[in-house]
C-alpha cells in the first residue's frame, strides 16, 4: 500500500491527498476556489512588496492602471452614447404634457398618460417604418 499524506486545507479545512512531490511542505488543496485565492493573495504580496521597494515600479503601475481607467471610462461613454437616447428633461417633459393637454383638452391626468403612450407608440411604429429618422 503506498504511502499517502495527507492534510487538512489552511483555506477551506477540507482533508486532502498531498502531491507525493510536494507533500513535504503543501499546506493547501487544489480545489479551485482555494487556488484563486492563493494566487490572489500571492500576487498581491508580491505587488505590494514591489511597490515600496521600487518607486519606478510604482510609477509605472500607477500609470498602467489611469490609462486602464481612461479606457474603462471611455468605453461607458462610448456605450453610454450608442445605446437608447436619454429623455429629455423634467421641464420638457412638462411642457409636452401641457401642450398635448391642450390640444386635446383635457385636464385628467390618467387620460393625459393614455393619450401620450398612444403617442408614444405611434411615434415607435413611424420610427420603424422610416429608419433614416
Amino acid at each position: 500500500m503506498r504511502n499517502t499524506c495527507r492534510g487538512k486545507c489552511l483555506k477551506c479545512g477540507r482533508p486532502f491527498v498531498a502531491d507525493r512531490y510536494n507533500k513535504h511542505h503543501q499546506k493547501y488543496c487544489t480545489h479551485p476556489k482555494c487556488v484563486a485565492e492563493r494566487t490572489r493573495e500571492r500576487k498581491s504580496r508580491y505587488y505590494s512588496r514591489r511597490r515600496q521597494e521600487n518607486p519606478a515600479f510604482c510609477e509605472k503601475e500607477r500609470k498602467r492602471c489611469k490609462e486602464a481607467m481612461a479606457r474603462t471610462r471611455a468605453h461607458k461613454r462610448q456605450a453610454g452614447a450608442s445605446s437608447v437616447p436619454t429623455l429629455p428633461e423634467p421641464a420638457v417633459n412638462h411642457v409636452v404634457a401641457g401642450l398635448i393637454a391642450q390640444l386635446n383638452n383635457c385636464t385628467e391626468p390618467q387620460l393625459l398618460r393614455e393619450q401620450v403612450s398612444n403617442y408614444a407608440e405611434q411615434g415607435r411604429l413611424l420610427s420603424a417604418q422610416f429608419p433614416f429618422f
